[in-house]
């Protein structure tokens, strides 16, 4: 239940007396499990905030946060008695989740579970860069997630660095249903991914957030959270696209610098080939002034050999170093190029799960939908008061579709999928409706038809030819009509309740002749234009 514009940001002493709104679109019950609903308070406010003055709560403290979460390095901001964030991270811990942790604090005055989204989802804007539809999406799912594990303690235990379980306790850690419960008692958390991912679509871990105790909640609500689980497949989407661009870059960086690495050897090989010679002059240098302790230019040429040894040795030295470090770029670009093709694999594949499973449940939604107003139609149906007539689909070739109509109020109940009855005539066998149908176009042909009365859909074709004009004419339990021949000629036709033909006049008929049944027979016009009498059993001419 979504409020827009303004929206309620602090309740009163009084709360509890008026209503409460209980939002669903969160997370619903799982087999064995309580009912998970966000109950917020919808009473008289002493302040009212609008959206945009919620959602600066979350971006000022993201605009604190966000120096720190690009450098990897701990920081807290905001107000420990009404909002406050501790960016809890530790690089140097080799397993376990950093995290971000939105803290309510005594005098928080947020009562409804938009407000927190909004405050959410601001501070991953301004802390990480999200765009606003993309923090929106984010911000559902960490508030189901910390609903879901609500006072779990150990489940964060042993998911999380050091660094971030100092600052829980037990008994705050995640988010109560009831927003009188939030002031005081709410430690959201945030699971980040690693710091070298911060600033990126995956520098909120979204496979955690979207795990599948979640995902089963969600998918239990009345709309199965469809709309907030598209969104999410797409942000990984994103992020496998991202991931994979990042890991494109790191190949190519890492080949740019085996190719300097080459250069470098050569330098530093160079280098440490001359620092040795450099060095055996200079000891032979030595050796000659110490020989000659009185021979100052030996000494003099002694310290210049040591000197230049010195130096070309400390060059050796750095070329050596600097190849180190090229070495350690080159690994690190390879280790990031395999966590970001291994990322972009994960998200790409969840991606295409989450967008099945979402596919899945759209079709259960629509099946259920299908058989609800099903159910309703019948239901209609039931109380109807129904008649049958026909509605011309085609004025020129005077072609009807069978429609059924409710007398009570005139509504159209049902539309036959039939729409190329001939001569406007029907009749009721009080099982079936028959009637003649179709077009001789393309694969189209004409024929005695029955229908079913409650589905409206064709029961059964004949499968004799029925001349275009042909009148059809209820006898007894016996129904006629004019059959077209092979050659072009037309005859009577006496066809029972199946449609199977019984008798077949000699006399040849105009294709557009009136039957009329007489207690002697049928008259009919032949394609002279005399009208003939014939038997109503076998067709035979009783004329004289």
């Amino acid at each position: 239940m979504k409020k827009a514009v303004l929206i309620p940001l602090f309740f009163g002493l009084l709360a509890a007396a008026f209503s409460l709104e209980v939002n669903r679109t969160e997370i619903s019950p799982t087999s064995g499990a309580p009912v998970i609903e966000f109950i917020n308070y919808t009473g008289p406010q002493s302040v009212v905030n609008t959206a945009a003055e919620i959602r600066a709560i979350g971006s000022g403290m993201g605009s604190v946060i966000r120096p720190a979460a690009l450098s990897g390095t701990p920081r807290e901001t905001g107000d420990g008695e009404k909002y406050r964030i501790i960016h809890a991270v530790d690089p140097s811990a080799a397993s376990g989740f950093d995290a971000d942790i939105l803290i309510l604090g005594p005098q928080a005055g947020v009562d409804h579970i938009d407000n927190i989204h909004r405050i959410l989802s601001a501070y991953l804007s301004s802390a990480y860069g999200y765009s606003e539809s993309d923090s929106s999406t984010l911000a559902v799912f960490i508030t189901a997630y910390n609903a879901v594990n609500r006072g779990k303690i150990d489940f964060f235990r042993s998911r999380y660095k050091q660094a971030v379980l100092g600052w829980l306790e037990p008994a705050k850690v995640g988010i109560a249903l009831k927003y009188d419960e939030w002031p005081g008692n709410t430690q959201l958390v945030v699971p980040l991914s690693e710091p070298r991912l911060a600033g990126t679509l995956s520098s909120i871990d979204t496979s955690a957030i979207s795990s599948p105790e979640v995902v089963s909640k969600m998918r239990e609500d009345d709309g199965a959270g469809i709309d907030d689980r598209k969104k999410l497949a797409d942000i990984k989407e994103k992020e496998a696209d991202q991931a994979a661009s990042r890991a494109t870059e790191s190949q190519k960086a890492s080949a740019d610098a085996k190719k300097a690495e080459s250069d470098k050897k050569t330098e530093a090989a160079e280098a440490k080939k001359e620092a040795g010679a450099a060095v055996k002059e200079a000891e032979k240098a030595r050796s000659e002034a110490e020989a000659n302790p009185g021979d100052e230019a030996a000494r003099q040429k002694a310290e210049d050999a040591e000197k230049k040894a010195q130096q070309q040795t400390a060059e050796a030295e750095k070329k050596e170093e600097e190849l180190a470090q090229i070495q350690q770029e080159i690994t690190k670009k390879e280790e990031e190029s395999a966590k970001d093709q291994t990322l972009a694999d994960k998200k790409e594949s969840e991606s295409r799960t989450d967008k099945k499973e979402v596919a899945a449940d759209e079709q259960k939604a629509e099946d259920a939908r299908k058989e609800e107003e099903k159910r309703q139609n019948e239901a209609a149906l039931s109380s109807a008061e129904p008649a049958w007539t026909l509605r011309l689909t085609d004025d020129a070739a005077l072609l009807s579709e069978l429609v059924q109509i409710n007398l009570v109020d005139g509504k159209i109940l049902k539309t036959s999928p039939v729409n190329s009855i001939r001569g406007r005539t029907i009749y009721d066998t009080g099982t079936h409706l028959v009637a003649i149908a179709g077009k001789k176009s393309g694969s189209g042909a004409i024929r005695l038809v029955l229908i079913d009365p409650k589905s409206l859909e064709m029961a059964k074709q004949g499968e004799d030819p029925i001349a275009e004009q042909s009148v059809l004419v209820k006898g007894g339990n016996d129904w006629y009509a004019v059959i077209e021949g092979e050659s072009g000629n037309f005859v009577v036709g006496r066809f029972d309740q199946e449609l199977a033909v019984k008798a077949k006049s000699a006399v040849q008929v105009n294709p557009a002749t009136a039957i009329v049944v007489t207690p002697r027979g049928l008259l009919v016009q032949n394609k002279e234009g005399g009208i003939r009498l014939l038997r109503a059993t076998d067709l035979v001419d009783q004329s004289r």
